[in-house]
């Protein structure tokens, strides 16, 4: 059996998310590939216009990737969307 390299995610959901909708923008960014840090990481941080019951609403996934491999992602409210309808 061939030795298979795994990797660790991690998601820190500090918004008002559900779970449900912190993996959904979470999946996204990993679906973009790692882009960042020459290849090695997903994207630093992307923003995404989320509508909510009072507005637009910009959420931020930021990443970070530790010594041992793992990668971490916190997503936070950012505040009122500058966007106003879906592109």
């Amino acid at each position: 059996m061939a030795h298979q390299l795994q990797s660790r995610i991690i998601i820190n959901n500090l918004s008002d998310l559900s779970d449900e909708e912190a993996l959904h923008l979470v999946s996204r960014v990993v679906a973009q590939g790692k882009v960042s840090n020459r290849g090695k990481q997903y994207c630093y941080a992307t923003v995404f216009a989320l509508q909510r019951e009072h507005g637009w609403y910009d959420y931020v996934v930021y990443t970070n990737l530790t010594r041992k491999g793992t990668h971490v992602f916190y997503i936070y409210k950012d505040g009122p969307s500058q966007i106003k309808e879906v592109q």
